[in-house]
């Protein structure tokens, strides 16, 4: 799997929701739906690639420090 995310600023749930549906209107085979994670606040889809692996397209995914993280549920 490959994950894409919005890593500006600028970025926005809405941009994912674009792709999303750029993503549905060009037949791309969408593997999982628009969603959040329940261990972070990322919102996102994962879409077929041309070659058959996974790739998620999100947004807000959490930089992890392994040191310091600990689990939770959103």
């Amino acid at each position: 799997m490959v994950r894409f995310q919005t890593a500006s600023p600028q970025g926005t749930r809405e941009d994912v929701g674009r792709a999303y549906d750029r993503a549905m209107d060009t037949g791309v085979n969408i593997v999982n739906s628009l969603g959040q994670h329940t261990n972070d606040p990322m919102f996102s889809f994962y879409a077929e690639s041309p070659s058959g692996f996974n790739v998620e397209l999100g947004w807000k995914g959490m930089m992890i420090d392994e040191d310091n993280w600990t689990v939770r549920t959103y």
